[in-house]
């Protein structure tokens, strides 16, 4: 029969493996993050400017810009709940490695020698 055998260096490998797919998973979620708050932002200011330029201007093409601004908030909702959701799934993952930190703690805390001596 054989036996599988895991080596240190192979327990550390597979360790270093998770912990950097954590990291791209973190990193995506900052990056989707950062563009959805930024756009939701920049698409609700651009289309209360748009309104307020509709309402307060004499416009020529005056439909145009009122489905324009419109659409433009609009579009910010989604956008700024995209970042919320990115914003929950950033705090799950501080929260889990919260977690593990203090697994580990209690761990070595409660480590007695003789618990293993036969």
């Amino acid at each position: 029969m054989k036996e599988n055998i895991l080596s240190a260096a192979d327990y550390n490998f597979r360790a270093d493996f998770s912990a950097n797919q954590e990291n791209k998973k973190i990193a995506a979620w900052s990056r989707v993050m950062t563009s959805a708050m930024l756009g939701g932002v920049c698409a609700g200011l651009t289309g209360l400017f748009f309104a307020a330029l509709n309402f307060f201007a004499p416009l020529p093409n005056r439909h145009f810009t009122n489905q324009f601004s419109v659409w433009l908030l609009i579009a910010a909702f989604p956008l700024l709940m995209l970042g919320a959701h990115a914003m929950d799934k950033l705090a799950a993952f501080k929260k889990d490695d919260e977690y593990k930190n203090f697994a580990a703690q209690e761990k070595r805390r409660n480590y007695q020698p003789e618990m293993w001596r036969n």
